[in-house]
Formats: structure tokens, C-alpha cells, sequence
């Protein structure tokens, strides 16, 4: 009665077109079309003709910008909306599992389209009026309610928490204690000008007058790079181009490695068109036979948009449903062709312990699944493996050839690591037993819980790597029961590298429309609360090929590894900057102009 009667917004979930003109067809017959909103509405940008001139609403999120195989950008669709002439707001969904702080939507949005005004607007006024509420509040002015939030510093500012009191209805409701990070990012710029002669088809070139941030020895002003047939052959402060070469000249712009997304599945369910993935084996719960490699999409759009934020390198693995998942692939991102792109095979053997995925094998099975259940079904694997390569060293070539054992084989010579998904302490501990047990070298991923066993991971020398790349659209870094914000700052200090999830691969849900979507946003996000900036900075470069065994060859710009880079006018934690260049290999795959 009360949507009846005008007295209320109705807020209607709807994803496809075909939901929101049934939703629209509704509001039209029950007279509530002047007060609809429209939560999620991530496939809404086909009805944008339609909806400009309504008073309809749309919720946006947490999937913010979107493309599709046809698209040759990303669409923000909050820019989309907005400059049709729509009123529009942004939602993060879910929003209990963790704290997720409304300023990064905004700082994304703006980074990828919005004006800082725009992204404003749709975090205040414009989901005060989807709320029917905008006589009360969403701005500041004479007889509505006095919410304030007072700052020191923009508001869309990602190195720093800014919010330093909060005002409800005139009565101080928060103030802020003790800051998390009292340092800054150190200083860059000013900038002259760049010019650049460097071509899509060169691989050989200088680079002079960087500010490089070469992560693995420090920064180094007025830098010469020199890169010959795809690898760094000089990093120098001062020098000179050598004669002949195609120069870039940076004009004191950052140069910094580019990324790596030390985790992600094969595919994203939030970002297929019909919620299906390809990530885990769910036939049985130990198939360590399976192999990423032959689930990789290179094709799908968000390969190329995580080339043009400068992620230079993804280790693909299965998911975490099935007890011993199989192998991960690392691969460089530009290309079409995955047998290409591939640096390491296998780079991991993928693991978990965790409750979702015994949960899952109980039902599944309709057989109890303990975690202690779990960990004797993997070390009888283990154990099986064990015996058949021993049998294999006795008898030579006269065993039967057996895929699944010989799979585990490199795990257990310690040729790659267990990427083990272990959330809580008990489940943390148990995959430490494993790798004991086994002699296998141990990362934790996941981690929600590990923060509190930050000593003993730091004395085993093992990783962590931060998060869930098949969980909810704004959980990549994590998030639950136990999760802290301070997470990754007490792993660092305590001595344990940490990295972080990336998103999976998607047909749809671009990886910068997403919290926790960019890992340069993520080493910013660590560093607002209280990891270094050096250290935030490893934990999206050479942490993650340390890992993965890859640092040889990437994660620091240093003499003889892949020239992987980008170049950035501003320091990379700043909300505004993303890269003018990225290289890979030595070649120009992203130029902006």
C-alpha cells in the first residue's frame, strides 16, 4: 500500500534489460514509475535511451564499469548515465562481509571517467534521491539534517585515511584516534615535457631523465634505461642515449615496474553473462591433473584493460572448490594467442583447506568433510605420489604412467609452490603442517586469519597472498569473520611477503570497475593503512615473482629481466594517475595521448 499510495521508492534488483522493462512495464502500471530505482543494474547502458528523461534511478554496483567483446573501451556507466542526463548512484553490496570504504568507488570512477564532482554527486545528493530523501540530505544546505564529514585532506585522496570526524543530525557521532600511515608517498615531479620517438615495433630503445622506482634498489632521479631486444641492458643514474636508438625522453616521469596479479582464476562468475565459470574440477575433490593453461581467454576483454593499467603479468590458476585443484599458469597479458603468452608452466600447484570448499564436498559427496578430513585426503594423494615416483627411481621406465601423480611430482621437488587457500588459523596452521610434512614450499592464500600468525609465517619463509579471486564482485582483497583492515601491515612488518588476488578473466566486468580490482590500488590501500610505501610498492611487483619464481625475469627493473614497465605522469598511489606507457617485453602496447 505504501508504493501505492507514493510514499515510499521501490527499489527493484534487476541485472538483464529484459528485468528492467519488466520492472519498468510494473512501475508504468502501478503508477510508481516517478519513484523507482534500480539496484545493481550492471547491463542497464542498452535502456539509457529510454531511462533519459524518467526519473528512474539506477543503483550502480559493485560492477561499475563494464565490456563486451564488441566494446572498444570500457564503459563507466555511471559516466554514461550521468551524461545522458540520468540521475545515478553507486551501491557495494553486501557490505557486512567487510568494511569497504565509499571514497575508493569514487576514486576508481573518477580515475576511469567521472569528475571528482560527478563522483561526489553520485556518493551523496544522487542516493539521497534514490531514497526519496534529498529534502533531508546528500549536501549541505539551510533546514537539512546536519550529516557532515569533515576531511583533511580531498576526498577522493587513497594514501590517506581523511576522515577525521563525523557529524549525524549535529551530534559527533566519530572522531578519529591514531592514524594507520602517518607518512606521505615520496614526491614526484614537476614533469617537462615527454617527448618519444619509440615505436609499436621496437624493442630496442633509451629511456632518459626517469624517476625510477626500480622497487628492488631504490629510486633513481634523472635515470637512463636502456632496453635491447626486450630485456633492461642499463639502469644508470645520469647517461646517455646510445646512438641511433629511439628515445624516449621522460621529462622526470615515473618508470616502475609493471604489476602482478600473484593470483586469479581462469574466470570471473560475476563477470559472465550467465554466471557460469570454468574455475574448478567438480567431478571429485583431488584432480591435481587439471591445468589452467587450456582455461585461459585471452580474448576476453579484461585482458587487455589490465595491459592498459599496467598489470604486465597474471599467474592463472583453478579455483579453490576442489582440495588439490592442479596446476597454474603465469602468462604475460598483451596477446591473442595463450601458448604465447605463457612465462611458467606450471607455476603452482592450487590447494584449500578451507570451509567453503569442505562444505561443498560434503554436499556434494553426502559424506562428512572436516578439515581434518580434508587434510588426510590430500596427503594420502601426496603420499601416493611420494611412493610412485620412489617406485619410478627403483624401477626405472617400467611403471605405469599415472597423469595424476606425476602432476604432484614437481610439487613435491619443490619446483613449484603450494598456493594453498587457508582462511582461518586453524585452517592456516594445518597448511603449514602440509608443507612440513611434504618439504613443499608453502604460499597461503586467502589468508583472512593470517595477520594473527604473522611471527610463525614470517619463521617458514612463507607468502601470503592476499584475498579471492571467485568470491563476491567487491571481495577481492578478502573479507569475513576475522578480516582486518591492518592485515597486510602486520604481515609486513613482522618479515612476510604479501601480494594480492586479482579478479579472473571476464566476458563483461571490467577489473577497474571493481573494489580491489587494480593491485596498484591494492598497494595503495596497504599503504593507508600502515604499510610502507616501498613495501605496498613490492607487494604488486616482486613479491609476487618471488612467489612464483619469476623474479628473475620480472617484478623490479634491473639489468637482464623482461622490460616491463610503465611510465606514469604522478606517483602510482595517486587516484589520477594511470599509465601514459606500458611496455612488456620491450614492446609499446599502450600509448595515451
Amino acid at each position: 500500500l505504501p508504493v501505492l499510495r507514493g510514499e515510499v521508492m521501490v527499489h527493484a534488483h534487476s541485472h538483464y534489460p529484459s528485468e528492467i522493462m519488466m520492472v519498468m512495464r510494473l512501475a508504468r502500471k502501478y503508477g510508481f514509475i516517478d519513484r523507482l530505482a534500480l539496484a545493481h543494474a550492471e547491463e542497464v547502458f542498452p535502456l539509457i535511451p529510454l531511462l533519459a528523461g524518467t526519473r528512474i534511478i539506477p543503483v550502480i554496483g559493485p560492477m561499475m564499469i563494464v565490456q563486451y567483446y564488441n566494446d572498444a573501451e570500457p564503459m563507466n556507466l555511471l559516466e554514461e548515465l550521468l551524461e545522458s542526463g540520468i540521475t545515478a548512484s553507486i551501491q557495494t553490496d553486501m557490505s557486512t562481509q567487510q568494511f569497504k570504504d565509499f571514497r575508493e568507488y569514487g576514486a576508481f570512477l573518477a580515475r576511469h571517467g567521472l569528475t571528482d564532482q560527478q563522483a561526489l554527486e553520485v556518493m551523496t545528493i544522487n542516493g539521497a534521491k534514490a531514497m526519496m530523501l534529498e529534502d533531508r540530505i546528500g549536501s549541505i544546505e539551510v533546514g537539512k539534517d546536519a550529516d557532515l564529514v569533515l576531511l583533511d585532506g580531498h576526498f577522493l585522496d587513497l594514501t590517506a585515511d581523511r576522515v577525521e570526524r563525523v557529524f549525524i543530525d549535529g551530534r559527533l557521532e566519530y572522531e578519529r584516534g591514531a592514524t594507520l600511515q602517518r607518512d606521505s608517498p615520496r614526491a614526484v615531479g614537476p614533469f617537462g615535457p615527454l617527448r618519444n620517438t619509440i615505436g609499436p615495433d621496437d624493442t630496442s630503445f633509451a629511456i632518459t631523465g626517469a624517476h625510477v622506482f626500480t622497487i628492488s634498489d631504490g629510486a633513481i632521479l634523472d635515470a637512463t634505461i636502456v632496453v635491447e631486444d626486450g630485456k633492461f641492458t642499463r639502469v644508470e643514474a645520469g647517461g646517455t642515449a646510445p646512438a641511433g636508438m629511439p628515445v624516449m625522453e621522460a621529462g622526470g616521469r615515473v618508470v616502475m615496474p609493471g604489476t602482478i596479479i600473484a593470483r586469479a582464476f581462469a574466470n570471473d562468475w560475476i563477470g559472465d553473462l550467465k554466471w557460469q565459470v570454468q574455475n574448478d574440477e567438480l567431478t571429485e575433490p583431488i584432480v591435481p591433473e587439471m591445468n589452467a593453461l587450456y582455461a585461459v581467454d585471452p580474448w576476453f576483454p579484461s585482458y587487455r584493460v589490465n595491459t592498459t593499467i599496467g598489470v604486465t603479468a597474471i599467474n592463472v590458476t583453478p579455483g579453490t572448490l576442489n582440495l588439490i585443484g592442479g596446476n597454474g599458469v603465469v602468462v604475460k597479458t598483451p596477446g591473442l594467442d595463450f601458448e604465447e603468452m605463457v612465462r611458467r608452466e606450471p607455476s603452482s600447484m592450487a590447494l584449500s583447506l578451507t570451509s567453503g570448499t569442505t562444505r561443498y564436498w560434503a554436499g556434494a559427496s553426502r559424506i562428512p568433510v572436516t578439515l581434518e578430513s580434508a587434510s588426510a585426503m590430500i596427503r594420502e594423494a601426496l603420499d601416493s605420489a611420494k611412493q610412485y615416483s620412489e617406485e619410478y627411481s627403483v624401477g626405472g621406465s617400467a611403471r605405469e604412467y599415472d597423469q595424476r601423480h606425476e602432476a604432484l611430482l614437481p610439487l613435491l621437488r619443490r619446483e613449484i609452490p603450494a598456493l594453498i587457500q587457508a582462511d582461518r588459523v586453524s585452517e592456516i596452521r594445518e597448511a603449514m603442517n602440509i608443507a612440513r610434512d611434504y618439504g613443499l614450499r608453502l604460499v597461503v592464500t586467502g589468508g583472512v586469519e593470517a595477520y594473527k600468525l604473522a611471527d610463525q609465517l614470517a619463521a617458514a619463509d612463507v607468502g601470503v597472498i592476499l584475498g579471492n579471486s571467485g568470491s563476491f564482485a567487491s571481495d577481492i582483497r578478502g573479507g569475513g569473520d576475522g578480516w582486518s583492515v591492518e592485515g597486510p601491515a602486520i604481515l609486513s612488518r613482522a618479515g612476510v611477503r604479501v601480494a594480492f588476488y586479482g579478479p579472473g578473466a571476464s566476458r563483461r566486468a571490467s577489473p577497474i570497475g571493481r573494489l580491489g580490482g587494480e593491485p596498484i590500488l591494492n598497494s595503495a590501500w596497504a599503504f593507508r593503512n600502515g604499510v610502507s610505501e616501498v613495501e605496498a610498492l613490492r607487494m604488486a611487483t616482486i613479491y609476487a615473482a618471488e612467489m612464483l619464481d619469476i623474479d628473475d625475469r620480472v617484478g623490479s627493473i634491473e639489468v637482464g629481466k623482461d622490460a616491463d614497465f610503465v611510465v606514469l605522469e604522478g606517483h602510482p598511489f595517486d587516484y589520477r594517475v594511470v599509465p601514459s606507457h606500458v611496455f612488456v617485453d620491450g614492446k609499446l602496447e599502450v600509448e595515451r595521448r
